[in-house]
């Protein structure tokens, strides 16, 4: 049988366009959820990605780290934001089902 699943996703608080966080997730969902508690703007998910292992966290965090600026923030241009714009997102619809009433004002995901 398949294992966990594991996420890659990338998002923004919706007053802060210019950084995105590239971070890991079993729950996803869940994990936005908890951001919100922490910041009184809105979270935009620009994409998820099912990934095989963690270990894709830190190879992408490796080959942008020329656009770190504070552990999992990353500048949001040049090539990491063509690379973010390219991906596909194949659990947008399933995230967007799965976000409680009370949390559709808060989190926006992205239809591309």
């Amino acid at each position: 049988s398949a294992g966990p699943s594991h996420y890659i996703y990338y998002i923004q608080w919706e007053n802060d366009p210019l950084y995105v966080k590239i971070g890991y997730s079993s729950r996803p969902l869940q994990r936005f959820v908890h951001f919100l508690t922490a910041n009184p703007h809105r979270l935009i998910v620009l994409r998820i990605q099912t990934v095989f292992s963690q270990d894709a966290e830190q190879a992408l965090h490796c080959e942008f780290k020329a656009f770190r600026q504070n552990r999992e923030w990353f500048a949001y241009v040049g090539r990491l934001r063509e690379y973010v714009e390219k991906l596909s997102c194949e659990t947008a619809q399933t995230i967007e089902e799965g976000l409680a009433l009370c949390h559709r004002e808060q989190i926006i995901v992205r239809s591309f």
